[in-house]
């Protein structure tokens, strides 16, 4: 989003601006100073482009205390980091701070703890109540619809993500990146479903793998039997490479904040190739499953979805029989004669 963009929607809520950089002076000085000086912990690249909309829009909603826009700051951060990088959603007041997007990325902070889930989602819906007011909560239905039908990728583009992982840096660094593509090209994880594995969860029989997967805090766990085709990929992540026993990032602690540990490491492996999407290797693993025609009971408990209509989204994206081979298998199914 442009700098210009949010100083409009700024001036549209009665927020003072002028063009010699004297800005939010509706602001206690002291505030004002912490929401221009403010630097998470994100890469330069992936803060860069959301800046300007996380202050306009934390400033527009007027904290008075500085406590409180250090809250505010660190919330809107994520949230507009997930709509711009994950969510593709334009960065407007509008569209950020409705209700149905505010609830898809409290939905997705799967690594976080309950309590902050619920704090962070009640200063976003007060934030949200400043800046937009309530809306019908269909507006954003079609914007949804375009995150949740993430394409899976094409076999080209596969081979340009294995072409990025050859060619990272360190062994540390091929090792991880082959893991997060063989766990979500392979098994359909999530990134947090990636960061909780652990050695423990990975069962061998023979050549194959199946995964024990966990949901938050370790609970609702379920077997995923891993597409054998990507199994060579994560065997050299089943080497112990620290003590942590931990498949993915194993250098970190179990105890780290690391809610955006996937996303931080692939921003920083960019080499030769593509850095790959955890929602479209889900997708394509999803997609595969739907293609090689994988009952929908066990491909629903093995995605770990309780419902059909998760898997509409991506009937665009299956292959077609042509006409005459469709009427020869429509015609050959079922029949007792």
């Amino acid at each position: 989003m442009s700098t210009n963009t949010s100083r409009r929607q700024a001036a549209a809520l009665e927020v003072p601006s002028t063009p010699s950089g004297d800005i939010y002076p509706h602001l206690l000085e002291e505030v004002r100073v912490f929401i221009m000086e403010y630097s998470p912990r994100l890469p330069v690249n992936e803060w860069e482009p959301i800046a300007d909309f996380v202050r306009d829009a934390v400033a527009s909603a007027g904290p008075s205390r500085v406590d409180t826009a250090k809250n505010w700051m660190w919330s809107v951060t994520r949230l507009a980091h997930y709509c711009h990088f994950i969510a593709c959603i334009d960065l407007t007041f509008e569209t950020v701070f409705h209700a149905d997007v505010i609830e898809r990325f409290v939905q997705q902070m799967e690594t976080r703890s309950r309590s902050t889930r619920s704090t962070t989602r009640s200063y976003l819906f007060h934030i949200s109540s400043k800046l937009v007011g309530f809306q019908e909560q269909s507006l954003l239905r079609n914007d949804i619809a375009r995150w949740e039908a993430a394409d899976a990728y094409t076999m080209e583009e596969v081979h340009r993500l294995l072409f990025a992982q050859r060619t990272q840096r360190t062994e540390y660094r091929v090792v991880t990146f082959g893991a997060i593509l063989a766990l979500g090209l392979g098994a359909g994880l999530t990134s947090g479903e990636m960061l909780r594995l652990e050695q423990r969860d990975v069962h061998r029989y023979g050549f194959d793998i199946e995964l024990q997967v966990l949901g938050g805090e370790r609970r609702n766990p379920r077997s995923v039997p891993m597409v054998r085709s990507w199994v060579d990929l994560l065997q050299p992540a089943l080497r112990p490479l620290s003590s942590s026993g931990l498949v993915v990032l194993p250098r970190r602690s179990k105890d780290s904040d690391s809610a955006n540990g996937i996303s931080n490491f692939l921003a920083r492996s960019a080499v030769f190739g593509d850095v790959p999407n955890t929602w479209r290797l889900r997708a394509t693993w999803l997609v595969a499953h739907l293609n090689a025609g994988t009952p929908l009971p066990d491909l629903m408990e093995a995605a770990g979805v309780d419902s059909l209509a998760k898997f509409e989204r991506f009937i665009p994206h299956l292959s077609r029989l042509s006409t005459s081979e469709r009427s020869g298998h429509m015609q050959s199914v079922g029949g007792t004669r």
